[in-house]
């Protein structure tokens, strides 16, 4: 039983992230940085890849004089070199 309860949350986990990369693959890291995602943190491997933190603050707005938050906090982690960018969320 433990097994079956293991896998499936390998499974689930396994699946959240695949859906989470196909989100944001065809962007390019530039494009991300444009929509108002800041670097939080940034390193360089052998390989020529790229690995990096990305944040996206959240939006608020006054509305009959109640502060109301209109998007939440982002966060993605991407890897990208000069061809691609594959992102996923935590």
């Amino acid at each position: 039983m433990r097994l079956i309860i293991v896998l499936l949350i390998f499974t689930w986990s396994f699946l959240s992230n695949s859906i989470a990369d196909n989100k944001s693959n065809g962007k390019k890291i530039q494009e991300l940085i444009d929509e108002g995602y800041l670097m939080i943190s940034i390193n360089h491997y052998e390989s020529g890849y790229y690995h990096v933190v990305l944040e996206k603050k959240p939006v608020y707005r006054v509305i009959e004089n109640q502060i109301t938050e209109v998007s939440p906090t982002k966060i993605l982690i991407c890897k990208f070199n000069l061809k691609e960018t594959i992102c996923t969320h935590p």
